[in-house]
């Protein structure tokens, strides 16, 4: 497929050098073999990373983006997130997930279906506060406890700890109560991969800042999808990026010379199992 449209493909290795002056990109391999690449356009689609908060317990070693998680937390994030949840369902009798957001139901819903008692720890007052007002969310709160999940609002937790001396592994709320937990599901939100573009000497805010045609602040270097921010916007789902793949690809072809991104109309939908609902429009 890529071949028959003239794309060349690179896997099993990362860029890990931009040189914006003389239009150069560095890729290092696997093996640590490096190689130079030159372009004349450069985009960043970096996407993001699960945010797990640095909380004592939650890392096996210092907290940090790229840090190891501790056995029985796992951050839902990827298909491979997704099947090492699957296998952690399997002996935990309890789970805790960290976040009331769509990925923190889905996974919450999800639990529950293979047995699992839930807790869903969300520091707002109602779940997915980012895409409904607060009579949506007290309905979807209600829905939410229907279905068996226990819902913790208005809270963080602020330590965790496994098993030991008989007593079960546990994770600590801001009130100082104790929760059951074999397992920890981190669904707490995104953090953009900007780490590139902060060594390119991009203007990076909460993530790459564009324009309306997907610019950076650098000549020739554009960004979308999670790793850009758009308008004070950062992305979280995957049309906006879809949507400015198409914009941008018109931008660089000249197809539409005078091709913007004005921004994605927010279509939310949150798929879980016995809970039936759609987001449309900004929340104020």
């Amino acid at each position: 497929w890529w071949a028959a449209r003239h794309v060349d493909v690179v896997t099993g290795a990362r860029v890990t050098a931009v040189d914006t002056a003389a239009r150069v990109a560095t890729l290092t391999d696997a093996d640590g073999t490096e190689r130079t690449i030159a372009w004349d356009e450069l985009v960043l689609a970096t996407g993001s990373t699960a945010f797990v908060p640095p909380t004592e317990g939650l890392y096996a070693g210092t907290p940090g983006p790229d840090a190891s998680l501790a056995e029985g937390v796992v951050a839902f994030r990827t298909v491979d997130d997704s099947s090492r949840i699957v296998e952690a369902a399997e002996s935990a009798s309890t789970a805790v997930v960290l976040g009331g957001g769509l990925l923190g139901l889905e996974a919450a819903r999800g639990l529950l279906a293979r047995g699992v008692e839930v807790t869903i720890v969300h520091p707002q007052d109602f779940p997915m506060d980012r895409q409904l007002d607060v009579d949506g969310g007290a309905v979807l709160t209600r829905v939410v406890r229907g279905i068996g999940a226990r819902l913790v609002l208005g809270q963080l937790v602020t330590a965790r700890h496994p098993a030991r001396d008989g007593e079960p592994a546990h994770v600590v709320l801001s009130d100082g109560s104790a929760v059951a937990a074999d397992l920890v599901v981190g669904a707490a939100g995104v953090r953009p991969r900007t780490d590139l573009a902060v060594a390119m000497g991009l203007d990076v805010d909460r993530a790459v800042v564009v324009d309306d045609r997907l610019a950076t602040s650098v000549p020739h270097v554009h960004a979308i999808g999670e790793c850009s921010q758009h308008r004070g916007e950062v992305p979280g789902l995957v049309q906006p990026g879809w949507d400015q793949a198409r914009v941008l690809a018109d931008v660089l072809t000249g197809a539409d010379a005078d091709a913007t991104y004005e921004g994605t109309s927010v279509l939310t939908r949150l798929k879980a199992h016995d809970i039936d609902l759609a987001s449309m429009g900004t929340v104020d």
